[in-house]
């Protein structure tokens, strides 16, 4: 399982808790060697999103929870892209994106440290063809609250 905009790569190490063997991969330098402190032993990979650093069909599934939020859209699809390339037919896609419609700039602070990071918002339909448009087959789909915007999610399988 590729965790696709890991951070410091909590969700990767829940992913392996369950079994899922996960792959963590950011572009940050930083956050990979937070990671790695946290949990060592970790497989942690510096890499792009829009050229994900793995042979194709290297992976059974994608985990991407609030990493595409800092994509454009055009970036976005072209990650979407590589995230079917890199998985195997009938693997798995797991998106979570913040609901809206446009792009803001904003600061937010996380952990203590305020941060001055671009968003992109989607609506839930917008999200579904973007994915169906990459080579995905929609399977579930839904919607969280949060603060400061609400979520969107889908699960999709690559065809």
């Amino acid at each position: 399982m590729l965790d696709a905009g890991c951070g410091p790569g909590h969700q990767a190490a829940t992913l392996n808790r369950f079994g899922a063997e996960a792959v963590g991969l950011d572009l940050s330098h930083v956050m990979l060697v937070e990671g790695r402190r946290r949990v060592p032993g970790l497989r942690l990979v510096q890499g792009d999103l829009l050229a994900l650093p793995f042979p194709t069909g290297a992976f059974h599934g994608v985990w991407a929870r609030a990493s595409l939020i800092h994509l454009t859209e055009d970036e976005t699809r072209r990650a979407l892209a590589e995230f079917r390339r890199v998985l195997r037919p009938g693997g798995a896609l797991y998106v979570c994106v913040r609901v809206g419609e446009g792009d803001a700039v904003r600061e937010e602070t996380l952990m203590g440290v305020t941060l001055r990071r671009y968003f992109h918002f989607w609506t839930p339909h917008a999200l579904a063809q973007a994915v169906g448009a990459a080579g995905f087959q929609l399977a579930d789909a839904g919607d969280e609250d949060g603060e400061p915007e609400n979520w969107t999610w889908l699960h999709a399988a690559a065809r």
